[in-house]
């Protein structure tokens, strides 16, 4: 019987942690593959309008939680607003639809952001950490505009 869990004579290395490990790169790889395409050359399906108008019902629903004074589940915001950005992408039909989605989605991470610090500023409900959370979705949202921005020059 083989041990499964034999090491390679060469490296010293698990052959199955490898195995395992480059199955689950592979895998994390395969959404950063599809968000690559550019244009879609198929009308929108109902059932992907659909899933966009839930996700804008379930934006404005958080968004008005935000602003509003006492505790909130500010994550809320940013899961929804990601949620309208992928329905909204998978929808596009051309590079400059994209570029607004992504731009829709920096403008809402500015937006939760600025609520954030002005409520913790005037010693509202939340923690530094939940400025610092504030913070990244801006920097991230802002970074993966400029990814798609550069996606069509190198040929993605």
């Amino acid at each position: 019987m083989i041990n499964a869990r034999q090491c390679d004579g060469l490296t010293g290395e698990n052959s199955v942690t490898r195995r395992l490990l480059l199955a689950g790169m592979a895998v994390l790889a395969l959404p950063a593959a599809t968000e690559g395409r550019a244009t879609r050359s198929v009308a929108p399906s109902p059932k992907g309008k659909a899933r966009l108008e839930a996700a804008k019902r379930g934006l404005a629903l958080v968004e008005v939680d935000l602003g509003a004074a006492g505790p909130t589940n500010w994550n809320q915001v940013r899961v929804w607003a990601r949620r309208v950005t992928e329905a909204e992408l998978a929808l596009c039909t051309s590079a400059a639809e994209r570029k607004a989605a992504w731009e829709a989605y920096v403008r809402r991470a500015r937006d939760a952001e600025q609520v954030i610090q002005d409520q913790y500023k005037n010693h509202g409900p939340f923690a530094r950490v939940e400025v610092l959370e504030a913070e990244f979705f801006r920097a991230d949202a802002e970074a993966l505009l400029a990814e798609d921005e550069i996606r069509p020059a190198a040929g993605g």
